[in-house]
């Protein structure tokens, strides 16, 4: 059910509250006049879902229009400034002016790391730098490995053991002693978590 059945006064009186409201709500709860649009539609979406509920012969259009605005923009706030979402926690938008290591005038998003969100998230436990430094250990000690253990693995970045033993011509036992004869290598370059 839409709006079709309501005058254009009605129909009006909606657009005009629903832009007044969300006008309002710039400045105040860390939202920008950017923000607008989405506020608006958001509006406009909400009292259309609920405007099947109007009843009316308990309350004017206009009113039902009014409580049904002013409750989402009060919801609206009220979600924006929870403990775990509060603007004010946050060090402002990714879009405002910051300086950068050479003293160039950036955007805050151009400052940030880019495993910054995975390391506050708890998604990656390991820093590019780090990413960077183990890479380099693995290479060390990959190229200290006698052949048999380089090529076995080579073959295990893409392959099971059992495919890989199977691609040397050995049995899967010999490939499971191989394997941690390389576990060895690595305890011994202090690299035992990564194999």
């Amino acid at each position: 059910m839409g709006f079709e059945h309501l005058s254009e006064e009605t129909i009006a009186y909606a657009k005009q509250t629903i832009q007044c409201k969300t006008r309002r709500l710039v400045g105040q709860a860390g939202l920008s006049s950017s923000d607008l649009d989405d506020l608006k539609q958001e509006m406009w979406a909400d009292l259309l879902r609920r405007f099947s509920w109007f009843e009316s012969d308990r309350a004017k259009a206009k009113t039902f229009i009014d409580r049904v605005v002013s409750h989402n923009i009060s919801a609206i706030r009220k979600h924006r400034t929870r403990m775990g979402r509060d603007y004010r926690r946050n060090g402002g938008s990714l879009s405002d002016a910051t300086k950068d290591d050479d003293g160039r005038i950036v955007e805050q998003a151009q400052v940030i790391p880019e495993d910054a969100h995975d390391l506050r998230t708890g998604a990656e436990t390991r820093s590019t730098l780090e990413h960077v430094m183990l890479a380099s250990d693995v290479k060390t000690v990959m190229a200290s490995l006698p052949t048999p253990l380089r090529e076995l693995c080579q073959l295990l970045k893409t392959e099971t053991l059992a495919a890989a033993a199977r691609k040397l011509g050995i049995s899967r036992r010999a490939a499971q002693t191989r394997l941690a004869a390389v576990r060895e290598h690595f305890e011994e370059a202090d690299l035992c978590d990564y194999l």
